[in-house]
């Protein structure tokens, strides 16, 4: 059995290398960062991961990313990961939303 991840994000190219390097381990699907898109897919995909993959966010889209989180954790705690450059990470973890389960820094191997 394949684990199901939900991949979301401003980063097209890193979600389009999920999709070369880890189709074989993992289900993968996509989804708008639209809060309605999101909600309506953990619905229906009821995935067992939450990747977003930043590329130059603005700290508007922050807010969204803790609904989403608190939609995923009244669902079945669905681990929250983000991914993005050093400077990135630590603006949004630094935020008042503390919403990250794992937090992965670019380049990954």
């Amino acid at each position: 059995m394949k684990y199901k991840i939900l991949l979301t994000g401003k980063n097209r190219s890193m979600i389009d290398d999920f999709f070369i390097l880890m189709e074989d381990r993992f289900e993968l699907m996509t989804t708008s960062y639209r809060f309605k898109d999101i909600q309506k897919h953990l619905e229906l995909y009821e995935p067992d991961a939450f990747v977003y993959c930043m590329n130059d966010e603005s700290p508007d889209t922050f807010p969204i990313l803790y609904h989403v989180k608190n939609k995923l954790l009244l669902k079945k705690r669905i681990p929250f990961i983000l991914i993005g450059t050093p400077e990135e990470c630590s603006e949004f973890n630094q935020s008042n939303y503390d919403v990250t389960d794992l937090t992965l820094v670019r380049p990954i191997n």
